[in-house]
């Protein structure tokens, strides 16, 4: 689970990065365009030309790559994709989750061990879809029960 996801982070980190180089290719090479682009992207934000124009050259004096990377395509040139914090929290998170079920196989006698993982697989997707909703500020135990069951059967 960690390996797979370190390698879709760490792709994902790669297209930030290539992303970020196309950014820093245009921005030396079609510095008109650019900024251009940027003004635009003000007044669909609301802001009349020339105060875009204006925004775009503060902007540009203080980080025109950062400016870009941001309005463009939401990337932070500081925050990008750890693909090793990733594969560590996955790495911790099945562990974890594996520990209920796994406890409810080991502990009851054996005529009670399929109802006990049974119960203990519903019960942690129910807690699992409670937490995510509470992180995700959706709302209460029912919405995070649909949320996981809907997530463990898609």
């Amino acid at each position: 689970m960690a390996v797979g996801e370190y390698v879709s982070v760490a792709s994902q980190r790669d297209s930030e990065q290539a992303l970020i180089r196309l950014e820093k290719w245009e921005l030396e090479h079609e510095p008109d365009e650019e900024f251009d682009e940027l003004a635009s992207i003000c007044r669909q934000r609301g802001l009349s030309e020339a105060t875009a124009r204006q925004v775009v050259t503060e902007l540009h004096a203080h980080d025109a790559l950062g400016a870009h990377l941001d309005a463009e395509l939401g990337i932070d040139p500081d925050e990008l994709t750890n693909p090793w914090a990733a594969a560590i929290a996955s790495s911790i998170s099945f562990t974890i989750g594996a520990l209920l079920p796994v406890l409810a196989v080991l502990l009851p006698p054996p005529e009670w061990r399929i109802i006990t993982a049974f119960i203990a697989v519903l019960a942690a997707l129910g807690l699992t879809g409670w937490l995510s909703a509470k992180l995700g500020k959706c709302g209460g135990l029912s919405c995070g029960c649909s949320s996981a069951v809907r997530w463990r059967w898609q």
